[in-house]
């Protein structure tokens, strides 16, 4: 029997630098985790080493399949937006857009694992005023709303 409620507290891959998104998942589920959250982001070095996720929109259908079979060991699924290198927040248009096409993916990714949640991190590389924030947070909400979801609800914390 698990130490912990498996279903109100969840694993991180990045929990788990160095090693593969499947040997990630095996290792959070053979803890006992029910929850599991996929960086939809790869190859990125944490102060622990190598983070390991997916680009979900260069993945062939085979390759969404193993990823979906990762995430099928798990009662619940969330991914976790690209935030390195991405700046939601930025003044620069074009900047914006990259970044929010990249939490865009991560939705639909999520979607297609049959999970609810994405993780996304609005930090832009700088200090914003909460005023230039909240010009932004809505562009941010409608994103998470407008994305057509084929198999699941979005949740917006």
């Amino acid at each position: 029997m698990p130490l912990f409620p498996g279903d109100r507290l969840g694993l991180s891959s990045a929990c788990h630098p160095g090693l593969t998104l499947d040997e990630a998942a095996q290792r959070g589920h053979e803890l006992g985790f029910r929850t599991f959250e996929m960086l939809a982001f790869d190859g990125y070095r944490h102060s622990q080493g190598i983070l390991r996720g997916f680009y979900f929109e260069h993945m062939t259908a085979r390759e969404r399949d193993d990823l979906r079979a990762i995430a099928d060991r798990f009662d619940h699924v969330s991914t976790h937006a690209p935030f390195i290198d991405m700046t939601p927040l930025a003044p620069n248009p074009s900047v914006r857009e990259t970044a929010v096409r990249q939490l865009e993916i991560a939705i639909e990714a999520v979607a297609f694992l049959g999970g609810t949640t994405t993780t996304a991190c609005t930090w832009s590389g700088r200090t914003f005023s909460s005023i230039t924030s909240t010009r932004f947070r809505s562009h941010i909400v409608l994103t998470f709303a407008s994305t057509s979801f084929p198999t699941s609800p979005v949740r917006i914390r």
